[in-house]
């Protein structure tokens, strides 16, 4: 059985980093079937250009309007407990992901035999 893994990803005017990011999760190592589901919350400038411009069929887009990052959250999880997926993934806009971070995850989570929170390490880089 192929584990399946659902990024959960809320946007606004975060076209800065948008493309980097999601490319990262894209070229994950990872052996199970991995897809994004990204809530815009009401951008004003080219995120939605810059995501639908990568043509990739693993992303899916909710358009919304402003409502703010916990109620966009919120909105995210509720879609997500609709679909067949084994574990849930959130991701910021501005973050990148190393290439194994979902593998180690779904690793870790696969030896609980309840229900369980994982957290990764965190890098912190300034471009400035």
């Amino acid at each position: 059985m192929s584990v399946k893994v659902l990024v959960l990803l809320s946007t606004y005017n975060g076209s800065e980093y948008i493309v980097e990011q999601l490319e990262s999760i894209l070229a994950q190592y990872f052996e199970g079937e991995l897809n994004v589901l990204i809530r815009d919350d009401g951008s004003s400038d080219d995120t939605l250009d810059k995501i639908y411009g990568l043509r990739e069929p693993r992303i899916e887009v909710i358009h919304g309007d402003n409502v703010g990052i916990k109620s966009s959250y919120m909105t995210l999880i509720e879609l997500a407990r609709e679909r067949p997926v084994d574990y849930y993934a959130f991701a910021d806009q501005d973050d990148f992901w190393l290439p194994s971070k979902i593998q180690r995850a779904v690793f870790v989570l696969m030896k609980k035999k309840r229900p369980a929170l994982y957290c990764s390490a965190l890098n912190l880089v300034n471009e400035t």
